[in-house]
């Protein structure tokens, strides 16, 4: 499917600035976990005492009121600054033509799909990337921040945020429910639709497509060297499975849905599921807290903040160590945060957090968190 790249006019340039139940456990017998080491430039000591709390507005990403998704419109940071998220719109728009031409056109209402970066402090919109006629169904950015992935009429394309340019595109069609890059980046994966219902993976430089896990229409919620969460849907319900891509295992956790998900270097990952955190691997799921509505892993592999639910209703934010198979030595963050936390992510630099989630009255709201 080719699409049209056009550069955001003036006037579109004002209009910017501003894919329940308890679940069942089917086995717990796991082998030890190893320990997530410290990155070399981790900070030392550091005491995540909240300096300062930023409020964003997320309402410019929606204009128009057709986003696919607000609720995961922002996929997390691009840098130490700025996150990165997904706005759509109804725009007018010139078309590309008479921009060459010369010639005078009026301009005509059209979808724009940009991709901005969002001051973390100010909430300043900044567009890394504008599609015109594209409606993106579900997109992921990669890690490091060169990448943008999306589906848009059950056609995958991978995009640079660079440059603007195409960097690959599917041949064939694709679910559009999820699209996932491996956290090192070199690779997407997506679900395959057809007869041949399978999770695949798509080289981002040489656009090699290999089959991750046949049989059924599995979607990718994590993916690393060592292997990838995913699930299937029954009946509005998540089954949570897991490939070391020599042996998977299916149906580990069900009857419930998913959230925050982190591959671990040691491998297996964590996820939370049904409210609360597991760990997860081809051996089993293993139940390490519950309450637990949404965590991150900072970028040292080690510290882990995570949103709890108390039994009073309210909701806390805690930051601790990944010990290898338990949180220990966590401390209260900020107390009865007052908003129902279903996303974080840690900046780069491990200085930001930033926490999203519905507020008293139902509506979505979204915070930074500045560190001392």
């Amino acid at each position: 499917m080719n699409k049209k790249i056009i550069a955001l006019t003036a006037a579109l340039a004002l209009l910017l600035t501003g894919c329940a139940g308890a679940p069942k456990e089917k086995t717990l017998i796991l082998s030890e976990p190893v320990a997530e080491t410290a990155a070399p430039d981790a900070p030392a000591q550091m005491s995540f005492e909240v300096r300062k709390i930023n409020r964003l507005s997320l309402e410019k990403l929606d204009p128009s009121g057709i986003h696919p998704s607000l609720q995961e419109a922002v996929a997390g940071w691009i840098d130490n600054d700025n996150l990165i998220a997904l706005s759509v719109q109804k725009a007018q728009v010139g078309s590309a033509d008479s921009a060459q031409t010369g010639e005078v056109e009026q301009p005509t209402e059209r979808l724009v799909t940009q991709f901005v970066r969002i001051n973390y402090q100010y909430g300043f919109y900044d567009t890394a990337l504008t599609l015109t006629d594209v409606e993106a169904e579900c997109f992921d950015v990669s890690a490091d921040g060169q990448y943008v992935a999306l589906v848009a009429g059950n056609a995958l394309e991978i995009y640079s945020l660079h440059n603007g340019s195409r960097v690959q595109q599917s041949v064939r069609d694709v679910l559009a429910s999820r699209v996932e890059f491996s956290e090192t980046g070199d690779g997407l994966y997506f679900t395959a639709a057809g007869d041949q219902k399978q999770l695949e993976r798509i080289a981002v430089s040489s656009g090699i497509v290999d089959t991750v896990r046949g049989g059924k229409s599995y979607r990718a919620l994590a993916a690393g060297e060592k292997g990838v969460l995913y699930y299937t849907i029954d009946q509005g319900k998540q089954n949570l499975g897991f490939t070391d891509f020599t042996q998977s295992a299916d149906d580990l956790l069900t009857d419930g849905r998913a959230g925050s998900a982190r591959m671990l270097s040691s491998g297996g990952a964590l996820a939370v599921y049904g409210g609360d955190l597991y760990l997860i691997s081809t051996d089993g799921a293993e139940l390490i807290s519950r309450g637990i509505t949404a965590f991150d892993l900072a970028s040292d592999g080690m510290h882990i903040a995570f949103a709890k639910l108390n039994d009073d209703g309210t909701t806390d934010i805690r930051i601790g160590y990944w010990g290898g198979a338990r949180i220990i030595n966590d401390k209260l963050t900020y107390k009865d945060f007052g908003v129902a936390v279903g996303r974080m992510f840690f900046s780069p630099d491990m200085h930001k957090l930033y926490l999203q989630g519905a507020d008293d009255g139902g509506v979505l709201s979204a915070f930074t968190f500045e560190f001392k």
